[in-house]
């Protein structure tokens, strides 16, 4: 299977190289989700769009009962690109620093090979083109429109420039962090600098909470449970000389608990709490994903695929789940499933970056590994 499917790679790499050249931002796929469906649709899957720029493409086999899919995100980050590449983005101010054209790209040629095995197939193959993972809500919005509807069982995966090209690695369990993105907004009341007895310091208050936050966090969640708390900005004041009225922080909370996820953010209010005891206004907007669990009978299908396509030894098993989040892990809440780590490095070409590094590039031979576990799954 792999040999015939590395034909398929120059056919993967062009569609690669097309997405990482025209990157969108999440929910503003809008020409990627077009092209994708142009792909998929000559291909002869039937097509209907999800949730704002998200499509679904299912490959009805005569006879089957069951379902697999495959998931594929497509949105990019907020960057400008640097580098040199030949296929650098064309969109300013817009990059696919996360690999995430190397997703679809993957899918695409997993699809284009499983259409021309129509016939050997035994399970239906559906294949969701998801917006928005970067941010919060792709994958709840296209399982609120039903693209989970009959599944039984569901896969995907994500680059991981630290693994060597032709080695995956994943877990039974626990595969990722719970995520949760907040924001928080402390009003206050604007004064001269002179007489800040007149007014009501967002500002200080700001501080006081970003300091107590870490305090939380040391205090009240074991140290044998990993746990992490921070704020990635936090913008406040007018002038020199004026008591600011407002701040603004946002920030995250990652855990591999659950109940660890829910002590952080019951803290969080009780301290914020203490800030309008103390006359200031707040609001506390949170969004994320829980941590994915990776079924143990999908993780056997995974290892096997595996089998199948790579060298035993580039099979790992993770002793410590992946420290980043992941919104698949919605999909996994709602039907037994598993995300693998794709190798998508190569140190004796350089390319090791880590992902969200600017730049970022992949060993593009891991388009045909991804495509064949794939297309393995599918036919096994």
């Amino acid at each position: 299977m792999l040999s015939e499917i590395r034909d398929l790679l120059p056919w993967g790499i062009e569609h690669r190289r097309h997405l990482h050249r025209y990157p969108e931002l999440g929910r503003q796929e809008f020409k990627t989700s077009t092209y994708c469906h142009e792909q998929m649709a000559a291909l002869g899957y039937d097509i209907r769009s999800s949730f704002e720029t998200g499509l679904v493409a299912d490959l009805t086999v005569p006879g089957a009962t069951r379902t697999i899919a495959f998931r594929a995100d497509m949105d990019a980050l907020p960057a400008q690109e640097l580098g040199d590449a030949t296929y650098k983005s064309c969109h300013d101010g817009v990059a696919h620093l996360c690999g995430h054209d190397v997703h679809m790209s993957i899918a695409l040629t997993a699809a284009c090979y499983l259409a021309g095995k129509r016939d050997q197939l035994t399970s239906n193959i559906r294949f969701i083109f998801q917006p928005d993972e970067e941010g919060v809500g792709g994958a709840q919005g296209m399982i609120a429109d039903g693209v989970m509807d009959g599944v039984d069982e569901i896969y995907a995966l994500h680059n991981d420039p630290s693994l060597e090209v032709g080695q995956i690695r994943l877990k039974t369990g626990i595969m990722s962090a719970a995520l949760t993105q907040f924001e928080l907004k402390i009003t206050g009341k604007s004064a001269h600098g002179t007489t800040p007895h007149q007014g009501l310091d967002a500002l200080s208050e700001s501080v006081r909470i970003y300091q107590q936050l870490d305090h939380i966090r040391m205090r009240k969640i074991s140290p044998f449970s990993p746990a992490l708390l921070m704020i990635g900005e936090l913008k406040a004041g007018e002038a020199c000389n004026i008591i600011a009225p407002e701040a603004n922080l946002t920030g995250t909370v990652r855990s591999f608990d659950n109940t660890v996820q829910e002590t952080l953010l019951r803290e969080i209010r009780s301290l914020l709490q203490e800030s309008e005891q103390r006359g200031f206004g707040i609001e506390f907007t949170t969004g994320g994903c829980p941590a994915i669990h990776n079924s143990e009978y999908a993780v056997s299908r995974v290892m096997k695929a595996g089998r199948a396509v790579l060298a035993s030894e580039n099979i790992i098993t993770m002793p410590e789940p992946w420290p980043a989040s992941e919104d698949f892990s919605d999909f996994t809440a709602v039907q037994q499933g598993a995300l693998f780590l794709l190798g998508s490095g190569n140190a004796s070409k350089g390319i090791n970056q880590p992902l969200h590094a600017n730049p970022f590039d992949v060993d593009e031979d891991c388009i045909a590994y991804g495509a064949a576990i794939f297309a393995q799954l599918a036919m096994s």
